[in-house]
């Protein structure tokens, strides 16, 4: 159905893929697969393949369409909407340079900054695994005089370092929202994560539901998201270490581990 079918092998036709003869017969999708990974390497079938996914889902659109809103095949159409999501998909390659109250070339200080008195702000990290893509996502809120008032830490399972980053900054932002606080600055120390969730860009299909339940806390809240330097998040990165070796108690927040006592201190002498 999606490659064999003569209105599908025009669509196959118009993206410049014509590969499918030795689907054929006996012929199967795992075989050609490996085929192509042979005679193409590995990073270059990977992405070959991912485009090949992607217009397949396209073909799958249409054929729905059809079988259920009765619509007329047209390989055309289709080719068109596969050409606009792969501009689109191209534009994320470059991380934008954003305008925000705190640019990311600003953020100098390898000291974490406590928010004016009377206000609160929420840092967020992630910790991985050498191996398998289980980690663990953590978020923790801080009044003005360095102290914990509430935090939160999350079993993650994820694709990429970049997933499990915004992982951490979507739950830095429903923490935020399920408390009721609004005008809360949300740091990260991963930048890509900051600027995808602060611009308009089209963000990469991986992670885009991510970015995007991102863009509508911050939007709802009127959370301000800032990337930091990684040495002024010693505090997230300690949880989210903890919470990876299984070490991180279930009242860290009101009765923090020794380990991060020391973090927190460390801030709080280095302010005084």
């Amino acid at each position: 159905m999606l490659f064999l079918c003569p209105w599908a092998n025009m669509v196959w036709f118009g993206c410049n893929i014509k590969p499918f003869g030795n689907l054929r017969g006996n012929g199967s999708a795992v075989k050609w697969t490996d085929d192509m990974v042979k005679v193409l390497g590995t990073n270059k079938a990977t992405e070959f393949m991912g485009r090949v996914a992607a217009i397949a889902w396209h073909i799958w659109k249409g054929r729905n369409d059809f079988v259920f809103k009765k619509g007329a095949v047209n390989p055309q159409r289709t080719v068109d909407s596969i050409r606009h999501m792969e501009r689109e998909i191209s534009t994320t390659h470059v991380i934008p340079t954003v305008q925000m109250d705190n640019p990311l070339n600003q953020e100098e200080t390898s000291t974490w900054r406590a928010p004016d008195v009377g206000r609160l702000k929420a840092n967020c990290d992630v910790a991985l695994p050498k191996s398998g893509k289980k980690g663990k996502a953590v978020a923790m809120i801080r009044n003005w005089k360095g102290k914990m008032m509430e935090g939160v830490a999350r079993s993650v399972h994820i694709a990429s370092s970049l997933g499990g980053e915004l992982y951490a900054i979507r739950a830095a932002c429903e923490m935020l929202l399920s408390l009721g606080l609004k005008e809360v600055e949300v740091e990260s120390d991963n930048k890509q994560a900051i600027a995808l969730s602060v611009s308009e860009l089209v963000p990469p299909w991986s992670v885009r539901a991510l970015v995007m339940d991102i863009r509508e806390f911050a939007k709802e809240g009127a959370l301000i998201l800032k990337w930091m330097r990684r040495l002024a998040n010693k505090a997230a990165h300690e949880v989210a270490s903890l919470a990876l070796r299984n070490s991180l108690p279930c009242n860290w927040v009101f009765n923090p581990p020794t380990s991060l006592v020391t973090v927190l201190e460390n801030y709080i002498n280095g302010s005084l």
